[in-house]
């Protein structure tokens, strides 16, 4: 077993692709939820598995949206079009040693991180005093990256790869297990197993190994907010079907 920074990677096929449930992209031009199969948000990340880590979480939308918001205005850093995203999302997975070498259009090469770094730059020259959720994600997207360089295993309370691959690692030094051993294929899945009496997660968690950024109080309601809303959006749609002109 080689450990992999995204379970997904090496079954992505493509750069973007609508029917993700045939065809996995790295991102989805819509959703849909043929089959039974969960909704994907417009251009949603196809390479992710679910986090438990609100701090992964919270960065990813939040530079997510950033990065939107310079696109939009037209702002784009030089040098970061990929000449291979699937294949540079696979490099990145697998790469041992994390230095996450990508290949450029051009056909020179950066660093991952280089390219992080140039959209950063642009978001704190352009975004960063707008208001105070741009300036938190601005100053824990700097301070991650600067973790990740000095020593990404520092950062186990705040990412879910890393967080998993330390549990993995101790485990294999406490039972004396090489990293080809079946039994961490188990462990690997059950670290995002939702059921707190199983899932792995929880016991770092209980550990205080997870950094939090709403509380537990605060998640509650959002989801019961959320539950509300689409509940709401549901008994109006037969109503509104049935009016003339609906």
């Amino acid at each position: 077993m080689q450990f992999q920074i995204s379970q997904r990677a090496d079954h992505i096929v493509n750069d973007i692709y609508q029917w993700v449930q045939f065809n996995t992209a790295r991102s989805s031009t819509h959703g849909t939820s043929r089959c039974g199969l969960p909704q994907v948000p417009p251009s949603a990340p196809a390479h992710r598995r679910f986090e438990h880590e609100q701090y992964a979480t919270a960065l990813k939308v939040g530079t997510t949206s950033l990065v939107l918001d310079l696109l939009e205005e037209g702002i784009l850093p030089k040098r970061v079009g990929l000449m291979d995203p699937v294949q540079a999302t696979r490099d990145i997975s697998r790469d041992p040693h994390y230095r996450w070498i990508v290949r450029l259009e051009n056909g020179q090469t950066r660093t991952a991180m280089e390219i992080q770094h140039s959209f950063l730059g642009l978001a704190k020259h352009y975004l960063a005093g707008m208001d105070p959720e741009n300036d938190w994600i601005i100053r824990e997207w700097e301070a991650i990256l600067d973790g990740l360089e000095r020593d990404p295993m520092s950062q186990t309370d705040k990412i879910d790869w890393v967080a998993k691959k330390w549990m993995l690692q101790m485990f294999l030094e406490q039972e004396h297990l090489g990293w080809d051993d079946p039994w961490l294929q188990s462990l690997d899945l059950e670290y995002h197993n939702l059921d707190p009496r199983r899932g792995l997660y929880f016991a770092l968690e209980q550990q205080g190994r997870a950094q939090h950024v709403v509380t537990s109080d605060a998640s509650r309601s959002a989801c019961k907010i959320r539950r509300a809303t689409r509940g709401r959006k549901r008994a109006a749609s037969p109503s509104a079907i049935a009016r003339p002109g609906g």
